[in-house]
């Protein structure tokens, strides 16, 4: 679900880059009016963010899906398994 909601922000993040890659705005640095840019140039940047987060949800999203195997969790990774249980006639 939230890998779709990426997908779905960054295509439309691309299709409204190329339909404004003429519209000029103000360009900004530190709060204070620089170079002119335009609004197409702007919205690209947002979509090269998304394809980061993308990446990085991907690698998230790999490393607790094999981290929830027990074999790799800590509380068992830390068991001695030949240790003895305690039995009742004791």
């Amino acid at each position: 679900m939230i890998r779709q909601g990426i997908l779905d922000l960054s295509a439309t993040l691309k299709k409204r880059a190329l339909e404004f890659k003429h519209t000029p705005i103000i360009g900004r640095t530190h709060g204070v009016h620089a170079e002119p840019t335009t609004f197409g140039l702007k919205l690209l940047l947002w979509y090269s963010e998304m394809q980061r987060n993308l990446t990085r949800f991907d690698a998230a999203a790999e490393d607790s899906a094999s981290a929830s195997s027990p074999a790799r969790s800590a509380p068992s990774a830390t068991l001695n398994q030949n240790t003895k249980k305690p039995s009742a006639k004791s």
